[in-house]
Order: structure tokens, then C-alpha cells, then sequence
């Protein structure tokens, strides 16, 4: 037994029957093109009017109105008949004739007065049009293919787009090349105008992977003095690029490849990945797996690759591929060059370009499985590789190896008093050096508060109080510094950097008590009005 949904309109003059459902679900917006396959009949089976629903065929406007409707050569109902209908789906639809052709039926199509009719219908191809400009009607899009997803290019993102821009008369007059083998259009979304692309492109943010589109722009959007032109885009793809955010920023992955499931490698994963590192500019390969045809293996966390890796490395999943810009002070040191087998003299202080493909990795064990002693002999390893980073200037690094160690026992259960007594001190240096990283790096508020994580544990520890004192001082409080200052002189008379450091004060505030009063004197010099 079959089954038909079947819907009646206007108080059953139009009777809508639903042969078969595609199960689509867009609806038709007024102002789309629709592609219409059709066959409209009389009550004795003769066929009055037909069209095959190609896109060489005539498309019907939505919500152009019945006049109109008309003078394209559609039946005049047909808007109403649409309502409620979804691509591809297929309908038999029955119509009376005060919706159809009414007393005076039409001659030239061989309708006899108040006839009623019966049409097949289903809608091929659907062309959404919309104003995509704000509202003013400066470019109004027309998509022609719908896209993959619902997924648009993000701001900063890479895209690769073909396209073709045409004159109102249907003239190329510029385009991104011939075939689907020509090379596609490439520039980062946000960034149009330094591509030195008209306004236009901008929109690709809004389109699809894959998605094809018509845009017919004014001259502000086309960068032609000519209107109507029509900008015909299709995104064929894009690719995710980002700052990774624990490198400040300075560290940019753009995703050639998106890797398999969600699992990321964790500090101690064994990590197998292809690499090629070259210089930038100049390309100068200076690491090539690839070309060795065997892949690297490294462990995270272990700083045996440069370090630009090992973040993007946290970022991906398996079988993920990936392009870094890595900017020197995230590359090569001396003696990490060294070690694999490279010139320091070209590697060190060089830009580089890094392509990763991550082509498997094994997950160390989490810490919160860790047994306490595994912790604590961990932490001591995190903060001996933060000294390691300090001694070469990599101050953003080192702090990051001594948070890694602070947190490693957090939460642990040091049931043994001598074994909490060691990690306790551990914890404390390494608030101390994450504070002389701060300090290195003008972050001071992060320098008190390192600082007097420290003092929690040793409160009379000279260096994490001379490292409050010194970041009170470059902060403006004067007083907070000069307590610390003279209490790390109480305990160490003859500590340099407390005393260098009261007598920039003095002469600080010195400079500002001179430089107040030389604008008080030319404040009371310029007013000559006595005072009352």
C-alpha cells in the first residue's frame, strides 16, 4: 500500500500531492532562480505547457508576482503552487481554474475558459539571490552551487578561490585562469586590499567549501567604473591558519591537512612526524626527513627539536600536515643545532618555515595517574630544563618548564615529611626563577606574584624578596619595595642588587620631587592673580 502526503491551499483550489519525497528541507526565499521541470495538462491528458528544468531553460523568479510571472511565460499560480515545496521532490499538483486561467482560459496555450488543470512538477535547481551588501543593493550574490557544510573561512585564514569577472555585457575581463587545472586564486581572508583585490572577495567569508557564486557588484565593490560587473567565485578550499597562543603570538600554523579524531599528543608522548625546515627567506633546507625518507622521532617535551614544534605538535592529530612560520627567538640555539646536525651559522637567529606531518604518536602517561614519586622526580627534571632555557635567554620558555614543575605537585600525596620538604623546596625556587623570567620580561605584576608565591614557603628567602622589591619598584610602589629592599639588607648586608636597587629608587623619587617643583614654580610664575 502506498501512501501520498497530500496538502489543499487557497480553501482547496489548489490541491498539492507529494509523489515523492526527497527529503529536503530548504525552502524557495523570494528573488531565487528556480530551474522547473513541469508538464501541464488538461482534464483529458492534453499537454499545454512543458519545460525540462535544465540551467538552459528559462528560470522562474520567486516572488516576482503574478504579472510578471506571466509575462516570463509561467503559469500564473506558480509562486502559490511553490509554497511549501523542497528540491528534488516530485509533486502532482491540481488546479482550479480561479487560480489557473479562470473564464477567460488563455488561447495561445489552448486552455478553454474555466478549465481546471493538473501539473507534475519538480524543482531541479535552486539559485538563492540575496543582497549581501547591507541592504543598499551594491552586490547582490547568486549561488549557483551550494557548498560542502555549513563551515565558512575564518578571519586570517588562507583561501584558494577561482574566479572569473565579467562585464554587464557578459565580456571577461579578468579571471584567475582557464580549467580546473589552472592554479586557484590565493590570499588570507581580512587581508584583500594588500592582495590588491577589489571589496568583492571580502564576501568569501561567507561562502562554503566548494560553493560557486554570482556576485553582481556596484563599482565600490569591483574596483571597475563600470556597474553590473559580475564576479562568478567558487571556494575550492581553505586552509586554518592561527598564532599558536603559548608562543606569545610570534608562531603561525597554517593547516595544510586536518589529521584523524581528537586525541593530541601530551608532554612524554613519543612522536613520530615527517619534518623539513628550511630558512626564510632564501629556502634553504636545513632538516629534511622527507628527503631522507625516514621519519623522526622525538619526545615531547624533551626540547630535542626546536620548539616551534613541539607546540604546533600539540595542536594537531595524527596524520595531520601543517606549515609553521617560526620566528628566531622560537628556532635554533646553538647548541640544539648542534645536536642535530646542523650549522648553527645559517640556523641561529634565522626565520624559518617548518612543514610538519604528524604521522603518529604513542601518549606518555597523564599526570594525574602519576605515583608521587614519579611526580617529584619529574618536577626536578621541568626545572632543570627551565635553567637549561634561561642560560639561553629563552626567558618565555624557561617560565613555562617552571609552571610545568610547580604544577606536577600541586596535588600530590607526599605522605614522606623529607620527600614534601624537597618538592616544597623545588616549588619554591621555581617561583623564584619564573619571577627573574618575568622580570626579564617587563611583566612585573607576574614578578610580585611569583614572588610571593615563594615567600609562602620560605618567607625570609632573600632572592624571592628582593624580586617583590624589585617589581614594587618598577610598578611604583615605593614603599612595598623599600620594606623588602631593607629587609634583604637586614639579612644580607652586603647584597649588591638591594643596594643598587634603594639608590635608583632614591634617585627616582629625587627626579620627581625636582620635577614637581619646577611645575609648581612655573604654575604660580604664570599666575599673576593674588592668592586669597
Amino acid at each position: 500500500v502506498n501512501y501520498y502526503k497530500v496538502e489543499l491551499f487557497e480553501e482547496g483550489k489548489l490541491v498539492v500531492k507529494t509523489v515523492e519525497d526527497a527529503r529536503t528541507w530548504e525552502v524557495f526565499e523570494d528573488g531565487s532562480e528556480l530551474f522547473i521541470a513541469y508538464e501541464m495538462k488538461l482534464p483529458g491528458g492534453a499537454v499545454v505547457q512543458q519545460a525540462d528544468g535544465s540551467l538552459e531553460s528559462t528560470p522562474f523568479v520567486r516572488g516576482q508576482g503574478e504579472e510578471m510571472t506571466k509575462s516570463a511565460g509561467f503559469p500564473p499560480f506558480f509562486d502559490l503552487m511553490l509554497n511549501g515545496m523542497h528540491q528534488f521532490s516530485k509533486y502532482e499538483v491540481t488546479v482550479a481554474p480561479e487560480l489557473a486561467y479562470g473564464s477567460a482560459g488563455d488561447e495561445a496555450l489552448g486552455v478553454p475558459p474555466d478549465t481546471p488543470l493538473t501539473v507534475s512538477v519538480q524543482v531541479n535547481n535552486c539559485y538563492p539571490v540575496e543582497d549581501v551588501s547591507g541592504g543598499d543593493g551594491k552586490v547582490v550574490k547568486k549561488r549557483t552551487r551550494k557548498g560542502d557544510g555549513w563551515a565558512a573561512p575564518r578571519a586570517g585564514w588562507e583561501v584558494h578561490v577561482r574566479y572569473t569577472a565579467r562585464s554587464s555585457s557578459g565580456a571577461v575581463i579578468r579571471s584567475s585562469g582557464e580549467g580546473e587545472d589552472a592554479p586557484p586564486l590565493v590570499f588570507r581572508v581580512g587581508r584583500e586590499a594588500e592582495a590588491g583585490l577589489p571589496r568583492v572577495f571580502e564576501l568569501v567569508k561567507h561562502m562554503s567549501r566548494l560553493e560557486k557564486a554570482e556576485f553582481t557588484c556596484h563599482p565600490d565593490w569591483s574596483g571597475e567604473a563600470e556597474p553590473g560587473m559580475v564576479f562568478a567565485i567558487e571556494l575550492v578550499t581553505w586552509m586554518e591558519v592561527k598564532k599558536l597562543h603559548k608562543t606569545n603570538d610570534l608562531v603561525s600554523l597554517k593547516l595544510v591537512e586536518a589529521g584523524d579524531g581528537y586525541e593530541r599528543a601530551n608532554d612524554g608522548a613519543s612522536v613520530v612526524a615527517h619534518m623539513t625546515i628550511s630558512t626564510s627567506p632564501g629556502g634553504e633546507v636545513l632538516e629534511d626527513s622527507v628527503a631522507k625518507g625516514e621519519p623522526m622521532t622525538f619526545v615531547m617535551d624533551d626540547d630535542t627539536v626546536i620548539p616551534a614544534v613541539e607546540q604546533a605538535v600539540k595542536e594537531m592529530q595524527a596524520g595531520a600536515v601543517a606549515e609553521l612560520e617560526v620566528p628566531p627567538e622560537w628556532g635554533y640555539t646553538h647548541p640544539l643545532a648542534e645536536a642535530r646536525g646542523v650549522d648553527p651559522a645559517k640556523a641561529v637567529g634565522a626565520h624559518l618555515l617548518a612543514r610538519v606531518h604528524l604521522v603518529s604518536f604513542e601518549k606518555a602517561k597523564e599526570e594525574y595517574d602519576l605515583e608521587p614519586e614519579e611526580r617529584a622526580t619529574l618536577q626536578l627534571r621541568k626545572k632543570e630544563q627551565g635553567n637549561k632555557l634561561f642560560q639561553q635567554g629563552r626567558f618565555l620558555l624557561a617560565q613555562a618548564k617552571y609552571e610545568k614543575s610547580v604544577g606536577l605537585v600541586q596535588d600530590a600525596d607526599f605522605v614522606d615529611e623529607a620527600q614534601r620538604e624537597s618538592v616544597d623546596k623545588v616549588r619554591m625556587q621555581c617561583h623564584v626563577n619564573q619571577a627573574t623570567c618575568f622580570l626579564k620580561m617587563g611583566d612585573y605584576d607576574k614578578v610580585v606574584d611569583h614572588a610571593m608565591k615563594a615567600l609562602t614557603v620560605d618567607g625570609d628567602n632573600i632572592k624571592a624578596l628582593l624580586r617583590r622589591g624589585q617589581g614594587n619598584a618598577r610598578l611604583g610602589n615605593l614603599d612595598e619595595a623599600k620594606e623588602d629592599l631593607m629587609k634583604v639588607l637586614k639579612i644580607d648586608a652586603r647584597n649588591h642588587d638591594a643596594r643598587q636597587e634603594l639608590i635608583a629608587m632614591r634617585d627616582k623619587v629625587a627626579a620627581h620631587k625636582k620635577k614637581e617643583k619646577a611645575m609648581f614654580s612655573k604654575m604660580f610664575a604664570d599666575n599673576k592673580t593674588p592668592l586669597t
